[in-house]
């Protein structure tokens, strides 16, 4: 039974395997962030940039922002770009099954989200603190045993301070505050985990 959930698990949607060490070791390692950095410079991203422009243009509720892309291009986007703030009339953002590593903290400017889709994205395992300021977000969809500390076997949360954090939390780190949008002190900057009820779910956000 434990190999067929496994090879179920493992596709067709992107596989992760940051928790992989926490059946067998019984929890004595921390998960690492994930470090990779976003090719700005691909086809890939240009188009999903371009799929946003347009989206805006046209006024979408419910845009498919990773549309007509094949499946290596898919693998390329690893976050999304910043310009989703102005996507001001989105309702139903729709991210099942992604490579994102991370989504940016711009997703506060999505005044009118009403639905959040990243179910299957496994290698997304928590989402930007911003999110809570999207009044209207009611509805959401996440794969519960992708997250950092999630009920069902509690993987725990990477450390905030941790040289073998450092390349990912520099591209991690805002230039304003999480909490208030005060401007930053890199330099004095704190960081921490917390759970917050996110729609439907319980998600942690850092």
């Amino acid at each position: 039974m434990r190999l067929f959930w496994k090879l179920f698990w493992a596709g067709p949607f992107p596989n992760c395997h940051c928790f992989d060490f926490w059946e067998i070791d019984h929890g004595r390692q921390v998960p690492m962030l994930h470090a990779e950095e976003q090719d700005t410079s691909c086809v890939a991203w240009k188009r999903v940039v371009a799929r946003i422009e347009k989206a805006i243009d046209r006024g979408e509720t419910a845009p498919a922002l990773l549309e007509g892309l094949s499946r290596r291009q898919r693998a390329q986007i690893l976050t999304l770009p910043e310009s989703i703030e102005r996507l001001v009339k989105v309702e139903k953002l729709l991210l099942q099954g992604t490579h994102l590593v991370r989504i940016p903290p711009q997703i506060a400017g999505m005044s009118s989200l009403q639905y959040l889709d990243v179910y299957s994205s496994r290698c997304l395992h928590f989402l930007p603190y911003e999110i809570t300021r999207c009044a209207r977000l009611r509805g959401s969809l996440v794969s519960t045993r992708c997250l950092y500390g999630n009920y069902k076997h509690r993987p725990a949360f990477p450390h905030l301070e941790d040289r073998d954090n450092a390349g990912a939390l520099a591209r991690l780190t805002p230039d304003r505050c999480s909490v208030c949008a005060a401007r930053l002190d890199a330099a004095r900057c704190i960081r921490r985990w917390i759970t917050l009820a996110v729609a439907t779910d319980h998600v942690p956000l850092r």
